[in-house]
């Protein structure tokens, strides 16, 4: 009975484990550059481009769902306009997923909730949805 019991605590333990990693609303998005004969040169580039993105979409860490971005997209995008937005984010990953002669085809995702906006842009992203 008692060996029962744990196999079942632990098969809900597995069941929801799986539903919370699932059901995290990632963000993935696509770029490519163009081939570079400098590996660092083409790093940084890749790392610019990586960052602009999380940049693009972190108003989706104050919304709180992907859902909603098409409705605060572009209000993000005028509030971002000519200002410094000061951002943490934990885990990006960007990876390859292509290479051709004439570029190279990257894919970032990300979790917004692990975007952390300062909170002088939090407030003022706030002032301009309200």
């Amino acid at each position: 009975m008692e060996m029962m019991t744990k196999t079942t605590i632990f098969s809900l333990f597995v069941f929801f484990i799986s539903f919370s990693v699932n059901g995290a609303e990632l963000v993935k998005k696509s770029f490519q550059i163009k081939s570079h004969y400098d590996a660092a040169q083409l790093n940084l580039k890749a790392e610019s481009a990586t960052i602009r993105i999380v940049r693009d979409y972190a108003f989706l860490s104050a919304v709180g769902s992907i859902k909603n971005q098409n409705l605060n997209k572009e209000c993000w995008k005028e509030y971002i306009t000519n200002k410094k937005i000061i951002f943490d984010v934990s885990h990006v990953n960007k990876k390859i997923q292509k290479k051709t002669n004439k570029f190279y085809y990257f894919e970032v995702t990300f979790d917004p909730k692990l975007v952390n906006l300062s909170s002088g842009n939090k407030e003022g992203l706030f002032i301009i949805w309200f």
